[in-house]
């Protein structure tokens, strides 16, 4: 097959901003808005997202030229390396797609990829006030299932 499934996974990601939040790496954890610790599990959850994403195919062209048409921002932003990459995640009729911006290509995405990197916002990494903050630990490089 000539498509590269993983072609789009990252590693080495220090940075990642969404329409609602930011994450930076800071040492071996990660902080959220105005230094916050975000909640573990949504950040893993975005990371393994970033690093194990798997397109399924490459849009055909009556939806890739649906998609350019759609001028919406970057879904997120995220520093890997010395690069800055933006992707743009995309919903038709139950059908997903994604697009990184140095890669003027449409991509199939299956719903879990699609889910772990749009599911994640300001609301999921920051639990209302009132919950138990105690237990909210930063996210390192491993993290146990408790």
């Amino acid at each position: 097959e000539w498509l590269d499934k993983s072609l789009l996974q990252l590693t080495a990601i220090e940075a990642i901003k969404g329409i609602d939040y930011s994450l930076a790496l800071e040492g071996d954890a990660w902080r959220g808005d105005d230094g916050r610790e975000p909640a573990a599990e949504e950040v893993e959850k975005l990371i393994n997202g970033l690093e194990s994403l798997r397109v399924t195919g490459a849009a055909d062209l009556a939806t890739a030229s649906l998609l350019q048409d759609v001028d919406a921002p970057p879904t997120l932003i995220v520093d890997a390396g010395a690069t800055t990459y933006e992707f743009r995640l995309y919903e038709i009729e139950g059908a997903y797609y994604i697009q990184r911006g140095d890669i003027p290509v449409f991509f199939n995405l299956g719903a879990l990829d699609y889910d772990r990197l749009n599911d994640v916002n300001a609301g999921t990494l920051y639990p209302a006030a009132g919950a138990d903050e105690e237990d909210a630990e930063p996210v390192a490089g491993g993290s146990g299932a408790g």
